[in-house]
């Protein structure tokens, strides 16, 4: 089936469940093995899955992720011109901290656009090394476009253990795209970062399951967490969580699946037991 034919369908099932009765009548069909094979069958990749390999399987032949495209790189770029409505929470934590943070850790950071953004709101950012780790055709970009820019403090790496050591960990725009649970990803570093940073993630109320994002020009595999289990594994590893926001700019909604609709994606910030937010001065 083609994508403009996915995206139809996808459509109608959305305007369906959206008039009277209309998800009563996709439950029903959900709730046996013919209507929920014969509703998968035309969604094909715009529905749940139990895995985030699932769901990029699905993607076969359609055109797959989007995340090194030039199209992905420059839209994020324009998107972060300015501060968008859930980094107002991002930069005020930020700046509660920056007297003790001399490394940043920006996880899946594109070619530096969170770094450009918050540098035209952050006072006191110029002595702060800001290291990104993506996706190697990413790091290439943004690596050009640092020395464009004359952006002398901004590294890129594509390695998670960098982030061994940092002072602040930031995760924005990106855990979705990781299966494994972001405490286990930070155990797996020597040294767990004192501060940590996550902002416009999509997470649900409800059971984890996998989907794909259809943003126009690329689809993507992404994985819906759910928010009070990422908390509680962040939690269990030695992290207060000192805040939490939503992200009213973003949604995802998988078409006749309002159990795993996304009304905005989350925000939050935690810190390490052992420390504490820096002292006004």
């Amino acid at each position: 089936m083609s994508v403009g034919r996915v995206r139809l369908t996808a459509s109608l099932v959305r305007g369906m469940s959206r008039v009277p009765g209309g998800q009563s009548l996709l439950d029903a069909a959900k709730s046996n093995a013919i209507g929920r094979s014969t509703l998968s069958k035309l969604l094909v990749y715009r529905r749940p899955f139990r895995t985030l390999g699932e769901a990029e399987s699905s993607l076969a032949g359609l055109g797959g992720s989007g995340h090194e495209s030039k199209e992905y790189a420059n839209l994020h770029l324009q998107l972060n011109e300015s501060a968008r409505p859930s980094d107002y929470a991002a930069l005020y934590y930020m700046e509660k901290v920056l007297p003790a943070v001399r490394s940043v850790f920006d996880l899946g950071g594109n070619v530096g656009n969170l770094f450009y953004c918050y540098s035209k709101y952050l006072k006191g950012l110029e002595g702060v090394t800001w290291t990104v780790m993506d996706l190697p055709e990413n790091v290439r970009r943004g690596r050009e476009l640092a020395k464009e820019r004359d952006a002398s403090q901004l590294t890129f790496s594509e390695s998670w253990q960098d982030a061994s050591g940092v002072d602040l960990l930031i995760a924005c725009g990106c855990l979705h795209y990781f299966e494994k649970p972001f405490a286990q990803m930070i155990l797996e570093l020597k040294q767990k970062p004192p501060y940590v940073l996550i902002n416009r993630t999509a997470m649900s109320d409800g059971e984890p399951v996998a989907t794909v994002q259809d943003n126009g020009f690329s689809h993507t595999a992404c994985m819906l967490h759910n928010r009070e289990q990422v908390i509680a594994g962040l939690k269990e590893i030695g992290y207060v969580l000192e805040d939490q926001w939503r992200a009213p700019e973003l949604s995802l909604e998988i078409p006749g699946y309002p159990e795993h609709r996304v009304w905005s994606y989350a925000g939050m910030f935690l810190r390490r037991a052992d420390v504490s937010l820096p002292a006004r001065a």
